[in-house]
């Protein structure tokens, strides 16, 4: 006869076998199961989680430099310039923030020519470690060797233009408004922005080989369409209500949680077009070892 103790240690284990069991039969009777399975036993194998951690860090700090610039450029509009108080209508509804955008344009164009120097001069640092974090993604979902310096500028510039789109793909979303037609008419046109960025993101992979992109950038493309929708629809509203409790350490806690989820659809749309890859190539499959991650 068991103990009551030792019943209530085995509990935790069986339930543990039990679900086991059901994971293995329901990656038998279904596909999509299956995927999802496959592609988490490769994302574990090649580290994808210290790969995402490492890419969400270069991103950030590509991001400063970027915000730096995007300061100059609001300074040299002007507090007053016509091209400014089009940009904030067309942006921005509330006079509130229109206001504050105003506030903000006055404070920059004091200092626009220096910001605008060092913030040219720290996105070229940071392109340049941004190309290397990315490189290191497809060595370790790819199982490739590091690319070359041959052409790590343009792999670069090509992540770093591919950012500069999706964050300009938010920001124009921003300003379609006029009902439940518009909101499906803009879903529709900035999914398929996002697919076509993902797809310039991902397709500098160096593998020799560029079909099957699309299956990782419709990964991507969903989850930063799912992350746009969350922003536009549902932080307004949290935002307004605890605005004053959270503040800017709020803010800040929302764009590094936004930057982890980017990179972590990043790479695991390098996982998926290496498992299609290696499903319909008649050579070796692209990820064939666990490779350890420093």
């Amino acid at each position: 006869m068991a103990t009551p103790g030792t019943s209530s240690a085995r509990s935790p284990r069986r339930r543990l076998e039990q679900g086991k069991q059901r994971l293995s039969q329901a990656e038998e009777r279904h596909a999509t199961v299956r995927l999802a399975v496959e592609l988490a036993r490769r994302d574990r194998a090649a580290s994808g989680s210290v790969l995402a951690a490492a890419l969400a860090a270069r991103i950030f700090l590509w991001a400063l430099p970027f915000a730096l610039l995007a300061t100059a450029v609001l300074g040299f509009l002007g507090a007053g310039s016509d091209a400014l108080a089009r940009l904030s209508g067309w942006l921005l509804p509330d006079p509130a923030l229109r206001e504050q955008l105003a506030r903000a344009a006055a404070q920059a164009e004091q200092g626009r020519y220096v910001t605008a120097s060092v913030g040219v001069a720290l996105l070229v640092v940071a392109t340049v470690g941004l190309g290397r974090a990315m490189d290191g993604v497809i060595t370790g979902v790819w199982g490739l060797s590091r690319p070359g310096k041959g052409g790590r500028l343009r792999r670069a510039t090509r992540y770093s233009g591919a950012l500069v789109g999706i964050a300009a793909t938010h920001v124009a979303a921003l300003a379609v408004r006029g009902g439940p037609v518009a909101d499906v008419i803009a879903a529709a046109a900035t999914f398929g922005a996002f697919v076509l960025l993902a797809r310039a993101m991902l397709g500098a992979h160096g593998s020799g080989h560029g079909a099957g992109t699309a299956w990782g950038a419709v990964l991507v493309a969903t989850g930063l369409e799912a992350m746009r929708l969350i922003g536009f629809y549902y932080l307004p509203h949290k935002l307004e209500r605890s605005s004053e409790l959270y503040g800017t350490l709020g803010v800040a806690a929302a764009l590094l949680l936004w930057l982890t989820i980017l990179a972590r659809l990043i790479v695991l749309g390098h996982v998926l077009n290496a498992w299609h890859e290696a499903q319909t190539s008649t050579g070796p499959p692209a990820l064939t070892r666990t490779r350890d991650v420093a």
